[in-house]
């Protein structure tokens, strides 16, 4: 494609000049670069990408993205400048693989917690309509209900919820090339401020709910939210939380905005049961439809991840009764309150989850005390590395609060000591005495799981369905599900050596 062409299907403005080279891809990385490819200068947060440029133009580069005011050597390239490099990179990855985004409807998901649970919901309504179905997001890339490893050559694409420009595009449009109507996408706040989606129009956003989180990255709690508030400007429809005083203050004046909650909404759950291990009912009452809601994912906080995602699906056009059918046959989402007992540990429940969060941690301890009949609740969690310090404390208060007993672990501490994540979380913990600390990860699981008793519940929180730790030494390969089997191996050998005696 030549380099006009090119910047007219992304909407970005020519060079002067008559150089109208052939392109022949889109990159950031100038020790990539290959002949012929158009270089985008995108700056990190404390390095210019503007001091790559002599080496992407010595490497064969064809053409230059920079910043508006960018003043510095051409090198004989036609140079291409935008208000914001990184949208404009994000559009020409899109315009280079035939805007692979106007050719589905695209649902966006944002929120600090219940993006991947409503995701999951939703996905599973539009298919049940007979829709071509996608999802992406912090579980990966499922396509008609199956994950699919994408690109093949990419291991890493699972590490964010939304994958970047040159992976995302790509994607899409191989997907569009398949027949897919209908994409379903995690948009984490770091998408959004990295103007990742900027050439997506989303047929809705959903808003799930809004507390601090990553504020390592966005500073702030206002600029996270702005962040966030980014997606309601690409969508047609925004479905919002509100039974969330943010949401609630930031959408209720807004042209083509819907609520949901258990509170008066524009989709209310009324009358709702928490079913103990079984799950969740409730009466969906909205101006279009009332009936009646089941979920056999446990959690009360289930009740609002179904209602957020039946709410798009609704006006979306998919039927009362399909909406309905297609929420109760929704099993499990992987590395969401997922269950991974009784078969290998008769007595013992076990549960994995990613609650990464203080809110998360306490919606999930909740639920967890109005499910269990009996026995103690025994939590295992940490916190990352590198990432927002200021939620460490709070989450092992909230940890502390809700549980009989807490083991503090390793959780990805990535370049930090992990010793000193440990000491974060503790501070949060000072006048609770049943808790200890082991530092590495599948030990304290086995500890937990040797340490339960009939009728216990060891809860596995932070993981999800990762595979992978991230420690100093870089990225590991870690399951969750295999540490739990090989503690259920040595907890019943435990317990023979003990019947022998």
């Amino acid at each position: 494609m030549r380099l006009g062409e090119l910047l007219r299907t992304a909407g970005l403005t020519a060079p002067h000049g008559n150089t109208d080279p052939e392109i022949s891809g889109v990159t950031r990385d100038s020790r990539t670069v290959k002949g012929g490819e158009l270089f985008a200068a995108i700056s990190g947060r404390t390095d210019s990408g503007e001091k790559y440029i002599a080496d992407a133009a010595a490497r064969g580069a064809a053409a230059i993205l920079a910043g508006r005011d960018y003043c510095g050597e051409s090198f004989g390239l036609p140079i291409v400048r935008a208000a914001s490099v990184r949208a404009g990179f994000a559009r020409l990855c899109a315009a280079a693989f035939g805007q692979p985004q106007l050719r589905m409807r695209i649902f966006g998901i944002t929120g600090t917690n219940g993006k991947t649970s409503t995701a999951y919901f939703l996905e599973r309504m539009l298919a049940a309509d007979g829709r071509h179905t996608a999802m992406i997001g912090s579980n990966g890339l499922f396509h008609d209900g199956h994950r699919v490893p994408f690109p093949p050559q990419n291991t890493g694409i699972s590490q964010m919820t939304t994958p970047d420009p040159e992976l995302l595009y790509p994607m899409l449009a191989e997907l569009a090339s398949e027949g897919v109507t209908d994409v379903v996408m995690e948009v984490s706040s770091h998408a959004l401020a990295l103007q990742k989606v900027a050439p997506i129009c989303f047929r809705s956003a959903i808003f799930t709910n809004f507390a601090s989180d990553h504020l390592d990255f966005h500073g702030t709690r206002e600029e996270y939210k702005r962040a966030k508030l980014h997606l309601a400007s690409q969508s047609d429809t925004v479905i919002y939380n509100g039974d969330d005083p943010e949401w609630r203050q930031a959408f209720h004046w807004y042209p083509r905005a819907f609520s949901f909650g258990t509170s008066q909404c524009d989709f209310s759950a009324l009358r709702k049961r928490v079913q103990a291990v079984y799950g969740v009912s409730y009466l969906l009452v909205s101006p279009r439809a009332a009936f009646r809601m089941r979920s056999r994912i446990a959690g009360d906080f289930t009740v609002m991840n179904s209602l957020g995602a039946a709410a798009a699906a609704l006006l979306a056009g998919v039927s009362p009764e399909t909406v309905a059918d297609a929420a109760e046959s929704l099993e499990r989402i992987p590395g969401r309150v997922e269950r991974r007992g009784p078969e290998s540990l008769p007595g013992v429940s076990v549960i994995i989850d990613y609650a990464h969060t203080e809110m998360a941690m306490q919606r999930l301890l909740s639920s967890l005390a109005s499910c269990r009949k009996s026995g103690r609740l025994i939590t295992v969690f940490g916190c990352g590395g590198d990432r927002d310090k200021g939620k460490r404390a709070p989450m092992g208060r909230a940890a502390a609060e809700g549980s009989d007993l807490v083991i503090v672990t390793s959780d990805n501490p990535r370049s930090e000591s992990p010793i000193s994540i440990v000491k974060d979380i503790l501070r949060g913990m000072k006048d609770f005495n049943h808790k200890t600390v082991v530092m590495n990860r599948g030990e304290a699981i086995t500890a937990a799981i040797c340490l339960a008793r009939q009728g216990d519940t060891v809860l596995l929180v932070g993981k999800g369905r990762e595979d992978y730790e991230i420690d100093a030494d870089g990225r590991h390969y870690y399951s969750e599900r295999e540490a739990v089997e090989s503690a259920a191996e040595k907890r019943m050998e435990l317990l023979k050596k003990r019947s022998i005696k």
